[in-house]
């Protein structure tokens, strides 16, 4: 499997709820930033997947939407992100 092809299975597994919110997190910054050869992508995976990356890579278990500001990020942000690079590159 390609690293894009596992991005997109994973955003697939979380979606359905399949991996925990950590784990989808560290596993999508480390393909995004180790393995993905950046230049394959769409204009729009590009986009989208960079933004998704963006918050992920902040988020820190247990903080709530309160604590999370700044430099960290909720599981609510990270699902709705997740959720929104979901329906746009995949339903």
């Amino acid at each position: 499997m390609t690293p894009k092809e596992e991005l997109y299975s994973l955003l697939k597994h979380y979606h359905a709820n399949a991996c925990s919110t950590k784990t989808f997190c560290d596993q999508f910054t480390v393909i995004y930033h180790l393995e993905l050869n950046k230049g394959i992508l769409t204009p729009l995976e590009q986009k989208l997947f960079k933004e998704l990356v963006d918050i992920a890579t902040r988020y820190v278990p247990g903080k709530s939407e309160a604590q999370a500001t700044g430099i960290f990020t909720s599981e609510k942000r990270v699902k709705d992100k997740a959720e929104e690079v979901y329906k746009s590159l995949i339903s």
